[in-house]
């Protein structure tokens, strides 16, 4: 029933990437320290920038689904996401570079994580089914957060130095962003409308 509808089933593809993407955050610090010669404390530091732009991106992106629809959202989500990560792929070795990805990577993470794909999945599943529609969300995430560190760790593994390494993955990584961002031109817009379908999905 689930995977019969075409907005679920691209929606949960797009949670797997989303995952993955955030499965590129593990490894910032460690890049940081490898590349620039920083000392774990700076490039954790550096690496909460992304923390701190998701904390506060998250209710503005909460309030924008109403707004422009959970597609709009998303996509500029994607789009942030895939611009921080290349400029990180390309720029790491640098130190303004890398503080400038990770302020618009967050920024794209705060719109991507939590309430768009979730909203999505709520309006489309009817009550009977909603919490195991949910549960399957959480679990793409999960997958894709493995995937996302299998792929680094296997790119990072058979590069010829470390930082070659370093900048395939997060080119590899970008570019899973940009085909989140290709899902996420296929979605169908809830926007508005999605809110009034559920209303109404809860007086019946």
């Amino acid at each position: 029933m689930l995977f019969r509808k075409p907005q679920l089933i691209k929606t949960y593809i797009l949670e797997i990437a989303i995952g993955v993407l955030e499965g590129s955050l593990f490894f910032i610090p460690t890049v940081l320290v490898g590349a620039q010669g920083l000392s774990y404390a700076a490039a954790g530091l550096i690496a909460a920038l992304g923390a701190i732009m998701f904390v506060v991106v998250i209710p503005a992106s909460g309030r924008a689904l109403d707004r422009i629809g959970s597609k709009n959202v998303l996509l500029v989500g994607t789009l942030l996401t895939e611009i921080g990560l290349a400029i990180f792929a390309i720029g790491f070795r640098s130190l303004p570079l890398s503080i400038l990805s990770m302020i618009v990577a967050g920024c794209g993470f705060g719109a991507l994580l939590g309430a768009p794909t979730r909203f999505i999945v709520t309006n489309e599943t009817d009550e009977s089914t909603r919490a195991t529609a949910v549960g399957l969300l959480s679990q793409a995430l999960i997958a894709g957060q493995i995937l996302g560190g299998s792929l680094a760790g296997g790119i990072i593994s058979i590069a010829t130095s470390e930082l070659t390494g370093y900048h395939n993955a997060y080119l590899a990584f970008a570019g899973v962003a940009l085909l989140a961002l290709v899902i996420t031109a296929t979605l169908a817009n809830d926007g508005v409308w999605g809110t009034q379908r559920l209303a109404i999905k809860h007086r019946h």
